[in-house]
């Protein structure tokens, strides 16, 4: 796994975590600042960098899954906000209108190419958990499904016959072996332990290490190492 992909997961992370602090932040001190909004910012940024229409499919899946998630974070964020007053109100509401339409143009430029928006990414799943203790409960699969409805299709021979020979069932979207508590598919369970694992490795100190030989080792001790290394996996 690349190193660029490690530090996007490990902003969404961070973006996730963000999220979940600003609206206790709200709830418990009725405090917002517009330097609040950088990190929904900065990762929207990161993505309109992506192209939907010529970029690999498991890309453009991610990257719409994460615009989503971005677009319920601040929709929550105007909701909550709509019941208070602070300073800089009405430019803070102005941004966050100008964030959830560009977070709308990534999905729509998703739709458009695939007629249907991915399934909840895992921090999708654990946040409509988690905003229960901030906000009322809201169907954001409903939302989502109504407002983007699956597309029916119909692909050509020749589509058909190509998707088949260059698509190769790697187990992605698989939940059979991914614990359940982390409500999320097996290459999202593998990228949660990369990121774990690259976590750790950015706060350790360089040092030798055998690494000739880790078929013992746990499978988090053996991302560790495949990363302390360079290797994809």
């Amino acid at each position: 796994m690349e190193k660029a992909f490690l530090d996007f997961l490990l902003e969404e992370e961070e973006l996730y975590n963000h999220q979940l602090n600003t609206l206790e932040k709200i709830r418990d001190q009725h405090a917002f600042s517009i330097q609040d909004l950088a990190p929904y910012q900065s990762m929207l940024n990161r993505l309109n960098m992506h192209n939907i229409k010529t970029s690999p499919y498991r890309a453009s899946f991610i990257v719409c899954q994460v615009a989503r998630m971005i677009f319920t974070f601040l929709s929550d964020l105007r909701m909550l906000l709509m019941q208070y007053t602070f300073e800089s109100k009405e430019e803070v509401l102005d941004l966050i209108d100008k964030l959830l339409e560009k977070a709308k143009e990534i999905m729509e430029a998703y739709y458009q190419v695939y007629g249907t928006l991915p399934y909840f990414r895992y921090y999708e799943n654990w946040y409509t958990t988690e905003r229960r203790r901030y906000l009322p409960d809201f169907n954001y699969y409903d939302y989502y499904s109504r407002l983007y409805p699956e597309k029916k299709r119909e692909e050509s021979l020749q589509d058909t016959v190509f998707k088949c020979i260059t698509t190769k069932d790697d187990g992605y979207d698989s939940t059979l072996f991914v614990p359940c508590s982390f409500m999320g598919t097996e290459g999202e369970y593998n990228q949660w332990l990369a990121l774990q694992a690259y976590k750790q490795l950015r706060q350790s100190k360089p040092k030798t290490l055998a690494l000739e030989d880790d078929r013992n080792l746990p499978e988090y001790e053996r991302l560790l190492n495949k990363i302390r290394r360079g290797e994809k996996w």
